[in-house]
């Protein structure tokens, strides 16, 4: 046998080997499909949605201005006369209002709308004293807190009137809520107006400060 003889038959051997390779592997698939289908592959498969909210601390003060209007005052005696921005006219004595209290409910209103909890002080620029510019120096003004929704100030509220002796800060809630069921709460104010307080319209910024509670 030459060689070219022998390269044929290799190159038959070949193309029959690779022939009978194929037909293997189609008759081991056709078994397979005849027990149930091929087996090895995944039919369930897990994935992960993920978010992140970053915390936020914020606050708003939606209500931002509690005018008293004209007060009189008790000038006949020069006796102080106390006027409180959650009492119609500010006094139950009708013979001393202000104007600007005619309903007996005017406030700010001051709003967590952050997404944590809290905590709140507040100061005046001037001191009671010094707002009311009585040369007796008997003047003040005082501040308190009240829930507007109910549960909003979780601890420690401030509600009774603190005179705002000095400027520094006050605590007026240590937890109001982020929760916008509960989120909000008001601030009054109290005048003390002694009989020689200068005429003139005077005012006073407050400011809010937060911090987390």
């Amino acid at each position: 046998m030459n060689d070219e003889t022998i390269n044929k038959g290799i190159v038959t051997l070949l193309v029959a080997a690779i022939v009978v390779s194929v037909g293997s592997t189609l008759i081991s698939l056709d078994r397979l499909s005849a027990i149930g289908g091929i087996t090895g592959f995944a039919t369930e498969q897990q994935g992960t949605v993920i978010f992140n909210v970053n915390e936020t601390l914020s606050i708003t003060l939606l209500e931002n201005t509690v005018d008293f209007g004209e007060c009189i005052l008790n000038i006949s005696t020069g006796g102080i006369i106390q006027y409180d921005s959650d009492v119609v006219y500010g006094n139950l004595n009708n013979a001393y209002n202000c104007t600007g209290l005619s309903t007996g409910d005017e406030y700010m209103l001051l709003e967590n709308s952050g997404n944590i909890d809290a905590s709140i002080n507040i100061s005046a620029a001037k001191t009671g004293s010094a707002f009311i510019e009585a040369s007796s120096t008997r003047g003040s003004l005082f501040f308190k807190g009240k829930d507007d929704k109910v549960g909003s100030c979780a601890s420690d509220l401030q509600d009774s009137f603190m005179n705002f002796s000095t400027t520094d800060h006050y605590l007026l809630c240590s937890n109001l809520t982020s929760h916008a069921t509960a989120n909000t709460m008001r601030i009054y104010y109290r005048l003390i107006l002694p009989g020689d307080t200068p005429a003139g319209e005077k005012s006073n910024t407050i400011t809010f400060t937060a911090s987390n509670a």
